[in-house]
């Protein structure tokens, strides 16, 4: 029943990260906004490609296509993760540009943990990711998870900011709600990252623990529901966040 759960909300998750994506995509042609384009990759990249191909590849007999599934999983996984780092510089940090020399640190390791894990599939001609060891395992959660990480105090700081507008009627309630939500996913990524850091340090099998999937499926499921509300709000939700005013909408980058 719980892996059913699980099974669920990763689903869930990946079917309305694809949707909000495939909104976003529209919005950022029309506005060409750096944020737009970076947060819509990072969705599509990591909740709709790279977690089914990871959880596909882990199914499949040892062989080529173990290998090519896992890979390819692992690279575009990278990619969303660089993603979130790109959109939180560009939305909330776009003058400082030392941080182009910062984040290149990250991804330099991200490669490094393609080319070796990579490398030990195609030995093996299958194998798991973790056996690279649990450096790279680490490795990896503790990039993801700092850039989530990073993203959600970026708009929990400014959702902070921009309530004190919301009072005096200089900003939109929907787009500072929006802020707040998707600061909240940054926390609960945060949290799911730290999560899979826990159980490789106590060597936990992640996917045969009872406390490790339900918490990650909990998680999963939060951030498909806020994903979906931040960007495809219904009607009657936005009515209420508005208070019943009918202010005008506002773009994801407001």
């Amino acid at each position: 029943m719980l892996q059913l759960f699980s099974l669920a909300s990763l689903v869930a998750f990946s079917v309305v990260a694809g949707v909000v994506n495939w909104s976003i995509r529209k919005l950022a042609r029309t506005t060409g906004g750096a944020p737009e384009r970076w947060v819509a990759v990072c969705l599509l990249a990591i909740c709709a490609i790279a977690y089914p191909l990871l959880i596909v590849g882990q199914a499949l007999p040892p062989g080529a296509a173990r290998v090519a599934a896992l890979s390819l999983g692992i690279a575009v996984a990278d990619v969303g993760v660089a993603a979130i780092y790109l959109f939180t510089r560009s939305a909330f940090r776009p003058d400082v540009r030392w941080l182009g020399v910062v984040l290149a640190v990250p991804f330099a390791g991200m490669a490094a943990h393609w080319v070796v894990v990579t490398a030990m599939l195609w030995d093996a001609q299958g194998g798991s990711i973790a056996d690279a060891g649990p450096f790279w395992s680490l490795f990896t959660s503790a990039v993801s998870g700092g850039g989530f990480a990073w993203t959600g105090v970026e708009a929990l700081r400014y959702w902070a900011l921009l309530r004190r507008r919301v009072a005096l009627g200089l900003a939109d309630p929907l787009v500072v709600h929006r802020m707040l939500l998707w600061g909240l996913v940054g926390v609960s990524s945060t949290a799911i990252n730290l999560q899979n850091a826990y159980t490789i340090l106590r060597g936990i099998d992640a996917l045969g623990d009872p406390v490790s999937m339900l918490t990650t499926a909990f998680l999963g499921s939060f951030n498909a529901v806020a994903l979906w509300l931040a960007f495809l709000p219904p009607a009657g939700y936005v009515l209420r966040i508005r208070g019943g005013a009918g202010a005008p909408g506002a773009t994801p980058s407001q």
